[in-house]
């Protein structure tokens, strides 16, 4: 991926992340009170899960680890920025976790804000647990480790993130340390399954690869191999 795709992928994850409040008011009105806002609200974070499970699908698919981990450094930095402009957005509301969904349409984009942006990052330091790690270490941000304290507490009694997006906070307070250690608690990737039984397909996957980097190292062994000079002739 070039610097230029780079720059726009970040663009789109700054817009996917601060868009939704307008939304959050367009589908009240469509729905004309037959659903509460927080049912409402829950349906937009679905639709907003998967706009986030692409971005990371594009991160994976990077083939460059450079501009990977480039990248995921990129995005860690604005999803800990979006959660502080959240949180200011909410704290001089005087909004309080655990109340009622919110109402005026600044209040709810802070909102959306600090749980979209939570819920990313997640998935960040859960799928590149070892990239994201080093990126964390490089931050500057002042009281950024507590203002994703303070993000998680809101997510939890949120009351959106119910079923299977309850995973979500559960593995953000193990990765991160904020909650008492589950001995029942495994990031796959983390700690790769041994041992583990692969299909036909896979294996054919694995080995066209393996020619393919073969076949990458072999023509730049070729370009590299010295030539004789005449004098060595």
């Amino acid at each position: 991926m070039r610097i230029v795709e780079i720059i726009s992928f970040t663009c789109w994850i700054q817009c996917c992340l601060c868009e939704n409040g307008g939304a959050v008011e367009e589908a009240s009105k469509r729905v004309n009170g037959t659903k509460s806002p927080i049912e409402i609200y829950r349906n937009l974070f679905k639709m907003k899960r998967k706009e986030q499970i692409l971005m990371i699908e594009k991160v994976i698919l990077m083939d460059d680890v450079e501009k990977q981990n480039k990248m995921i450094g990129i995005m860690l930095k604005g999803i800990i920025q979006t959660i502080a402009k959240g949180k200011e957005i909410l704290t001089q509301a005087q909004f309080e976790a655990g109340g009622s969904f919110p109402e005026d349409n600044k209040v709810k984009d802070g909102y959306s804000m600090v749980l979209e942006s939570t819920a990313l990052f997640t998935d960040l330091i859960v799928r590149f647990p070892f990239i994201s790690g080093r990126e964390l270490k490089k931050l500057d941000f002042e009281n950024w480790i507590d203002n994703l304290k303070w993000a998680k507490d809101v997510c939890v009694k949120s009351g959106v993130f119910v079923e299977k997006h309850k995973q979500i906070l559960t593995s953000l307070g193990q990765e991160m340390k904020f909650d008492e250690p589950d001995p029942d608690y495994r990031n796959p990737f983390r700690h790769p399954p041994k041992n583990v039984e692969m299909s036909s397909e896979e294996r054919q996957k694995l080995h066209e690869e393996r020619k393919r980097k073969e076949k990458i190292a072999a023509k730049k062994k070729k370009k590299t191999a010295p030539k004789l000079t005449k004098s060595e002739l």
